[in-house]
């Protein structure tokens, strides 16, 4: 048995004396972060000395939804916070807010979001105060038109390597349009906030019909971006990865495929930045479920090829489309965590390249409702989510 194939079985044998010491019933709880109207969409990270967060918030019934940020330390207490820091002229709908990324070299927290047709880059320095200019990407098509583009699923991230932040995102035209394709695009941003390169965005790839739910990630040895995204094949999808390379070149590679993706589907795609691997994650439909979802996952290589099989963990009462996923362990390739919800709960499992523990590392309360999990690690693993409505935030463990 070699040195990883150890600690695998080492891990395994810690996580089953864990669950089994805990009875059913011994979910974590958190701390409440907001006291009134409703949450959602909640993005996590970790600054090396505190927990930003960014959020939907509902301030009464009926209005819309403004964006607030908070800073927290690891006991849930509130070091600062800065409300309405960007507003959305429509219902909350998920996957318009961006991940929430911390840029340590220049220290600042960055996010974005669309409103009308437009998407709006936020930076912050670390006291959560806003720095100028906010950027604008915009498409010069009329809010009424039903061209390109409706945007959905941001991703953003820092990119160390090459000092930049890149956003992916997805345009859509309308579902009725004869010939209507989709199209992922990306753009490079520095950190203060201007444009890299002569265009504002860069086109990726297209597909005939659907792209949806992507995600992005880089790598940390060349800076190469990697994205994931579900690619239409009628009636079935496949689970996608592109490769870019700032130099202009895009390369394809289908991991999963032959998927019923059905309502609410997602990918999301991390960077192992030991093996330098990348692990996806989608939500297919259950067989003969309308509404319910299993959770796949699949490892990549450097290059995007698939490594292995996939594997795929099937609840109950299925999972909603909000998912989150970290590495579990800096020194140990391609250990995983994955979070996602299953109506009441959110459960939190260990994924590693040999499949699913599928005993739940954590779990949320199932007398109450909740979703949007994002995970962060920080010593620990730390969970923000929505809890009835309410942002919570703590240590993804067992009490």
């Amino acid at each position: 048995m070699n040195p990883q194939e150890n600690q695998h079985h080492l891990l395994k044998g810690l996580l089953f004396l864990y669950v089994s010491l805990c009875l059913s019933g011994c979910a974590f709880t958190g701390t409440a972060l907001t006291t009134s109207g409703t949450a959602g969409e909640p993005h996590l990270v970790w600054n090396g000395s505190h927990f930003g967060i960014v959020y939907y918030h509902t301030p009464t019934p009926g209005s819309w939804p403004v964006i607030n940020m908070v800073k927290v330390d690891k006991n849930a207490n509130i070091i600062s916070s800065n409300t309405n820091v960007g507003s959305i002229p429509h219902f909350y709908q998920p996957f318009y807010l961006s991940d929430l990324v911390w840029n340590n070299d220049n220290k600042q927290f960055a996010f974005a979001y669309t409103k009308g047709k437009v998407i709006h880059f936020i930076r912050m320095d670390a006291n959560l105060n806003m720095l100028t200019p906010t950027l604008e990407i915009k498409f010069n098509v009329p809010v009424t038109s039903n061209e390109h583009p409706t945007l959905v699923d941001l991703s953003l991230v820092w990119n160390h390597e090459s000092k930049e932040y890149g956003l992916t995102y997805i345009t859509k035209e309308h579902p009725y349009l004869q010939d209507r394709h989709d199209d992922v695009y990306i753009s490079r941003i520095s950190a203060n906030g201007s444009y890299i390169g002569p265009y504002e965005r860069f086109h990726l790839v297209s597909c005939p019909g659907d792209c949806e739910k992507t995600s992005l990630a880089y790598n940390t040895s060349n800076g190469q971006y990697a994205f994931s995204y579900l690619k239409n094949n009628y009636p079935t999808q496949k689970v996608m990865i592109g490769l870019y390379s700032p130099g202009g070149n895009v390369s394809e590679h289908t991991l999963m495929s032959g998927w019923n993706a059905g309502v609410g589907k997602a990918t999301r795609i991390v960077h192992d930045p030991n093996s330098h691997e990348y692990m996806v994650v989608a939500l297919k439909a259950k067989p003969g479920s309308l509404n319910g979802h299993e959770i796949g996952y699949q490892i990549a290589g450097s290059n995007g090829a698939p490594q292995g099989s996939y594997y795929v963990l099937t609840g109950t009462a299925g999972y909603n489309e909000i998912t989150s996923a970290v590495p579990y362990l800096t020194t140990v390739d391609n250990n995983y965590l994955i979070a996602a919800s299953e109506q009441p709960q959110i459960h939190v499992w260990m994924a590693l390249e040999s499949g699913f523990i599928a005993s739940d590392w954590a779990y949320t309360k199932s007398n109450v409702k909740s979703w949007h999990p994002s995970l962060a690690m920080a010593g620990s693993i730390y969970m923000a989510w929505i809890q009835d409505g309410t942002l919570y935030f703590g240590v993804a463990k067992k009490e």
